[in-house]
């Protein structure tokens, strides 16, 4: 009887944190973000869904232009590549029939990744060579006030660096790249300005980084990857601020690892979602203590906060289970 109570108590818990549940892409998830006061999911077929935070509950308004990277800016607008035009970054209405900028990539260079800043400002991009004996990647930006790609970095392929992921600051003063190298987890900082690596960093420890995330003052970024660590280092000069950990948890032929990583637009909190277990990770960033674990169940690959910071969304990797919006707890 006891132990009925408690699993029924258990339940009501996770009910009282969960306040929705929405239809994600059907072949699911690739990438969750937020922009202004929408949040989006690229499906894997390079579908755009867009959902209004004031409206979540209605259909996701959803952009098919044959994309092979896409992103929302805010203001009815995306920035995508099309497989027709692998050489232009186009900035378009949803239909993709009115460009309003259109910048050249270089030939022999492909968009490999794009990310969006949370005010729509400043894009991140990943290029890399079209030719494979090329030992070579780029690290670039757009600020969409200007007409062209600003290259800042390019990284030779030594020491087998992977990049896995890449991020702008909220002002586009920096960019952020994580992976991984010979001596284990790799993270670096370059100064969009001055175009140069200010710090990079490698913790032997750890054997990669995949994601990562900036606050929105940009003074900290979080990364992690395989293992149950989230790090934190300061954004002005390398320096590992905390490790914060989450409980062990173990499947066979399953390694443990962070899926994703975001940041609340106030400051106050930072989310991680952690596989194999289907669980979100909720702490403050003033503190190392957890407030909260969600159990999305189902395969967790982004989570991205409201603009109020008062709710927290998971999105599913595989598309056989709804995306599910909590409640975060303020206190």
């Amino acid at each position: 009887m006891i132990v009925v109570i408690i699993t029924m108590m258990f339940i009501a818990h996770i009910q009282a944190d969960k306040v929705f549940e929405i239809n994600g892409p059907d072949d699911g998830v690739e990438e969750l973000n937020a922009v202004g006061n929408k949040f989006t999911a690229v499906s894997k077929t390079r579908k755009l869904y867009i959902w209004d935070w004031n409206n979540f509950r209605n259909k996701p308004m959803i952009v098919d232009v044959q994309a092979e990277q896409i992103a929302y800016l805010g203001q009815d607008r995306i920035i995508w590549t099309s497989a027709r035009m692998p050489g232009s970054l186009l900035v378009t209405d949803f239909n993709g029939n009115k460009t309003y900028k259109e910048y050249k990539i270089d030939y022999g260079w492909k968009c490999q990744k794009l990310r969006v800043c949370r005010n729509g400002r400043f894009v991140a991009i990943l290029l890399f060579p079209e030719d494979s004996s090329v030992n070579q990647v780029i690290l670039a930006f757009v600020e969409l006030d200007r007409q062209e790609i600003n290259k800042i970095i390019a990284f030779e392929q030594q020491d087998n660096l992977t990049i896995y992921n890449i991020m702008v600051s909220e002002d586009g003063s920096f960019l952020t790249a994580v992976g991984a190298g010979n001596e284990g987890a790799w993270i670096c900082l370059a100064d969009t300005n001055k175009k140069q690596i200010r710090w990079q960093n490698n913790l032997s420890n750890c054997e990669n980084f995949t994601h990562s995330s900036i606050s929105p003052d940009g003074k900290t970024i979080y990364a992690g990857g395989i293992g149950r660590t989230l790090y934190s280092f300061k954004a002005d000069n390398g320096s590992l601020l905390a490790e914060r950990q989450v409980k062990e948890y173990y499947k066979e032929n399953d390694k443990q690892r962070i899926t994703c990583i975001n940041i609340s637009p106030d400051n106050q909190f930072v989310a991680v979602g952690i596989e194999p277990s289907a669980s979100a990770w909720l702490w403050r960033t003033s503190s190392s203590a957890k407030i909260r674990v969600f159990n999305t169940g189902h395969y967790i690959n982004g989570l991205v906060f409201s603009p109020d910071s008062s709710l927290l969304v998971s999105s599913n990797w595989r598309g056989d289970e709804k995306m599910k919006i909590w409640k975060v707890p303020q206190k």
